[in-house]
């Protein structure tokens, strides 16, 4: 027994000397407990609190969110667009409204005009010469831009009304309901019809021409 106490004896009081011995110089004792390296290398922690080194972080158990002082910025990665939540519409080119220009951007699609979809007229830009049209509406435009701006399609160039040029060969009739019968036994609408198609008239009203009375004479 005696032996066993004299062999124990050396090893404890080796123990009770290293407790008391000082930690290295550039070793630091957190409160905890935790011997950390005196090394400046910040980090911050979860908690937005920015520690010494990852180790004061870690014997405080609170997980890194980056390696430096809070707070920690955020990497956005080239090919992500990031834009301001400001409601400011804008119709790009492709006739779809975005919330902002910045969206349009970040879609690669160009602004056409400001606000929504479709654009306003009077954002339509034409040039001031005047060359009038007349539009199928029967409104004069000084020029065709200024039609197409309207969403008008022009019907002739010039001034409105638009004069009907009528071919050599082409035969204008009134819309008028008189039939008559041709010599080709044809009906026309009225006598006009039926000249125009170099057709003599054998009788009034439609065709067949009624069959001839017999006149007796005394």
């Amino acid at each position: 027994m005696k032996l066993r106490v004299i062999l124990i004896l050396p090893a404890v009081l080796q123990c009770i000397t290293c407790l008391k011995r000082p930690a290295p110089p550039d070793i630091t004792v957190t409160p905890t407990g935790c011997l950390c390296p005196e090394n400046y290398k910040p980090v911050c922690g979860k908690n937005g609190i920015t520690y010494s080194n990852s180790c004061e972080a870690r014997c405080k158990k609170i997980p890194i969110l980056c390696q430096r002082k809070c707070p920690c910025k955020i990497e956005i990665p080239t090919d992500q667009c990031i834009c301001p939540a400001v409601y400011d519409p804008v119709c790009g080119a492709n006739g779809k409204t975005y919330s902002n220009s910045c969206r349009a951007s970040c879609s690669k699609i160009g602004v056409k005009c400001s606000g929504k979809c479709p654009c306003k007229t009077e954002d339509c830009i034409c040039p001031l010469y005047k060359k009038p049209v007349c539009g199928v509406d029967r409104q004069t435009y000084s020029n065709a831009c200024q039609a197409e701006c309207k969403k008008k399609s022009v019907q002739c160039q010039g001034k409105c009304p638009c004069k009907i040029e009528i071919p050599p060969d082409q035969c204008i009739c009134p819309a008028v309901y008189d039939p008559v019968c041709g010599a080709n036994g044809q009906t026309y609408s009225n006598s006009c019809g039926a000249s125009c198609s170099k057709t003599p008239v054998k009788c009034s009203g439609k065709c067949p021409c009624g069959k001839p009375t017999l006149e007796y004479i005394r």
